[in-house]
Parts: structure tokens; sequence; C-alpha cells
């Protein structure tokens, strides 16, 4: 969707991860890799025990 509403010469984050994954191998990416799935998990556990919670 951002590709859609910006110019061509913006590099998104996912393509800039991957460019670093495929020039040089950065600790940075895999910590911020690690931290977004965590984010994903939490987020999903707390609407599912929120979701029992209601009913």
């Amino acid at each position: 969707m951002i590709l859609f509403i910006t110019s061509v010469d913006v590099i998104t984050l996912p393509r800039m991860m991957w460019m670093g994954l495929r020039d040089n191998i950065d600790p940075a990416i895999a910590a911020v890799s690690v931290v977004l799935i965590a984010d994903t998990i939490l987020v999903l556990s707390a609407r599912m025990v929120l979701a029992r919670v209601r009913t």
C-alpha cells in the first residue's frame, strides 16, 4: 500500500531489511525482527484472553 502513495525513491522497511540481509549480516536486523515477532505474539495472546473473558 505504501508504494502507491509514495515516490519510487522511498525504500520501505521490509525492503531495507532484505537488502541488509543480502549485503551484510547485521545483529540489529535480527533484534528488530525478534521484537516484531514478540509484539505480534503478545497482541494476539492478549486478544485471545480478552475474547475468552468477555464471553
